[in-house]
């Protein structure tokens, strides 16, 4: 049995519509939600375990019969977990979007600073502390880099932030700024033997492009990139 059929069953038994459960799950409208029971979008053959986390907190003890833990679960490939280890599970994190990173896409610099309108559910990540703050981008255009598909999301952490130095081959949102408009984009850090940061685009359309130094021509590392999500 697909999925996107087993979430739907479990939907209608717990008693809500797509609209109410998207609406439950914080998402900012129902189609974000409507994507895990589309087939013809949705195509993995499990859920992601941060999204059925949440589910499970809506869905157990409603419907009749109840819905059980290990029905939930199961839609991420899990079907034993102890009631302790599962009350020992974090609850879903998340962050807030704040825009879209995207080649030749320039907006206000203080349009950035605006109340987010919308969060994504994001994975713990025992890298880095919680208190340390994360956020999330669009990824807006096609990139060189199959991991940054058009319309993914990626998680950073601001530069200042991370309180140590990046190292070379990660993975940085770049800021390029012209006046008071800036663009973001993502770019893979070089950090050479004097500390010269240099960025490497990844832009489809832009293989050729020579790489750039930053702190020059209005360059700056805006984010580090620690993880990359599927379109929610």
């Amino acid at each position: 049995m697909h999925p996107t059929i087993k979430l739907k069953e479990l939907r209608n038994r717990a008693g809500y519509t797509i609209r109410a459960l998207g609406s439950e799950l914080k998402y900012k409208t129902s189609n974000n939600y409507a994507f895990y029971e589309d087939a013809t979008r949705f195509k993995k053959k499990l859920y992601p375990l941060e999204f059925v986390l949440k589910l499970s907190k809506v869905f157990v003890g409603k419907g009749d019969p109840p819905i059980s833990r290990i029905e939930v679960l199961s839609l991420s490939g899990l079907d034993e977990l102890t009631a302790e280890e599962f009350s020992e599970m974090r609850p879903v994190p998340e962050a807030p979007l704040v825009g879209e990173v995207l080649a030749g896409h320039y907006v206000l610099e203080e349009g950035r600073s605006k109340k987010p309108e919308e969060f994504i559910p994001i994975a713990s990540d025992k890298r880095y502390p919680d208190y340390i703050p994360r956020l999330v981008y669009r990824v807006g255009d096609d990139s060189a880099d199959e991991r940054f598909a058009k319309g993914s999301y990626i998680v950073c952490i601001k530069a200042q932030e991370l309180a140590r130095p990046i190292e070379s081959g990660r993975f940085v949102v770049v800021a390029h700024h012209r006046e008071d408009l800036v663009e973001k984009t993502i770019k893979r850090l070089e950090v050479r033997e004097d500390g010269t940061q240099i960025v490497h685009s990844l832009d489809a359309n832009e293989n050729s492009k020579e790489p750039q130094k930053i702190d020059e021509a209005g360059l700056t590392i805006d984010a580090v990139i620690v993880m990359n999500l599927d379109p929610v």
